[in-house]
């Protein structure tokens, strides 16, 4: 769908019908940068935030509360059986894991006729590589708060 004024005032008459799910939904796309915008299930893709040989990970919004998540894809035409296994353990982990601060919590998965999905909690952060490479070397209290971190959310783990 792409956002045009024929949606802007498509929204201007659902704000005054109430309709809040597809206000949300609406206000996703006008607050997108791109023209086109791609919907997979109850989410407005917003951009990739990395590739790995299975799968593709996406921001995206929920349509429902507009809230930020991050969504795995796996193509079903790619999956071998080894990746399907691997896809498999990383959502039943996520399953069993409690909620905790430090480790990423399972909203939703699901399935359509071509992907997989699992959607978990959006961390803007950034990776720790990435804050290194920016900044250079972190302070002895930054590295203390991250092992922290860390530690407490492997501990979570095991």
């Amino acid at each position: 769908m792409a956002i045009n004024d024929k949606n802007q005032l498509h929204f201007i008459k659902l704000v005054k019908n109430k309709n809040k799910s597809t206000i949300i939904e609406l206000k996703i796309l006008m607050l997108c940068d791109s023209e086109i915008i791609t919907k997979l299930g109850n989410y407005v893709l917003l951009n990739q935030l990395g590739k790995g040989t299975f799968s593709v990970v996406y921001e995206a919004r929920s349509i429902e509360s507009g809230e930020r998540f991050a969504l795995k894809v796996l193509q079903k035409e790619k999956v071998k059986h080894d990746s399907l296994i691997l896809f498999e353990n990383e959502l039943d982990i996520l399953m069993r894991l409690s909620k905790h601060e430090n480790v990423l919590s399972l909203v939703d998965a699901f399935e359509t006729d071509e992907q997989l999905v699992i959607v978990t909690d959006y961390c803007d952060g950034g990776d720790l590589f990435s804050l290194i490479r920016q900044r250079g070397a972190l302070s002895e209290f930054e590295c203390k708060y991250i092992m922290k971190g860390l530690l407490k959310g492997l501990l979570q783990v095991h």
